[in-house]
C-alpha cells in the first residue's frame, strides 16, 4: 500500500522551508481555496464548462485532479468565491468552498499534480 504523501505548515509556511515560501508569500498573497461540488444536471451536461472557466479565472493557480474538487489561490474571499460561482450552478447543485490552512495530506495524485499540492499548500 502507498503511504500518504503529507505537509505539514504553521503560520503558511512550510516547516524547513519557510524561507521560500516567505518569498512566495510576498509575491502573492493569495490564499488557497478547496472548491467542491455536486453537479445534478443530466450526463450529458455534466462538464459544466461555464463553471470550470469561472473556476479557473479566479486566479492563476489552481490545481484539478480529483472530479469534482479543485484548489485555486485567489485573492478573493470564500464568500466572494461561492458567490461569483453561483451563477454557473442550477437550483439543485451544491457547491462547497473553503479556506486551506495547515496540514495536507494525500495518496494515489500523479507527479505534476502532487508537486503542485507540495508547492502551493
Amino acid at each position: 500500500m502507498t503511504k500518504p504523501i503529507t505537509k505539514k505548515t504553521r503560520r503558511g509556511s512550510t516547516l524547513g522551508e519557510a524561507s521560500k515560501l516567505d518569498k512566495k508569500a510576498k509575491i502573492n498573497p493569495a490564499e488557497t481555496y478547496l472548491i467542491g461540488y455536486d453537479l445534478n444536471r443530466p450526463r450529458k451536461d455534466a462538464d459544466y464548462p461555464e463553471l470550470i472557466d469561472a473556476i479557473k479565472d479566479l486566479g492563476p493557480w489552481w490545481w484539478h485532479h480529483l472530479g469534482s474538487t479543485w484548489i485555486v489561490k485567489s485573492d478573493k474571499s470564500a464568500v466572494q468565491i461561492c458567490e461569483s460561482l453561483r451563477s454557473h450552478i442550477d437550483r439543485g447543485d451544491k457547491l462547497f468552498v473553503a479556506a486551506l490552512s495547515g496540514e495536507s495530506a494525500w495518496v494515489g495524485v500523479n507527479e505534476k499534480g502532487s508537486a503542485w499540492l507540495q508547492n502551493h499548500l
